[in-house]
């Protein structure tokens, strides 16, 4: 069995926080048979946190491979039952600023078609 390990990101961020794509542990082998077993092609990740170029939504996902994208299994296929159990993949939430905000609205029109913000700040907002 290859468990592989987990990976964090911020919504509206793909980048990792802390270390990436990794194997988590390497399984144990017979018969004298030894190695270490690495990710080779990255491209070959498929991560339920990244939808496209963007993160999906906040929450846990997980992520998998082939044991094709794996260095250090071949030769190994022929005598093992290669299992791979996916690793986590989590979205943080994305933390969200609102700061004073002051807003004039026109006398007449309670649906706010009229509004305009003057002044605060508001950050944090992932538009796409």
């Amino acid at each position: 069995t290859i468990t592989l390990g987990d990976v964090d990101r911020v919504y509206g961020d793909t980048a990792f926080i802390g270390d990436g794509y990794g194997i988590a542990s390497n399984p144990a082998l017979a018969n004298g048979d030894n190695g270490s077993i690495v990710i080779k092609d990255v491209a070959a990740v498929k991560d339920g946190g990244i939808v496209g170029d963007k993160t999906n939504d906040a929450g846990e996902h997980s992520w998998t491979l082939t044991a094709d994208a794996l260095d250090g299994v071949a030769g190994l296929q022929d005598n093992y039952d290669i299992t791979i159990v996916n690793g986590k993949s989590t979205v943080e939430q994305k933390e969200l600023s609102v700061t004073d905000i002051l807003a004039s609205i026109i006398y007449g029109d309670q649906k706010g078609a009229g509004y305009e913000i003057t002044g605060g700040e508001l950050e944090g907002i992932v538009y796409g």
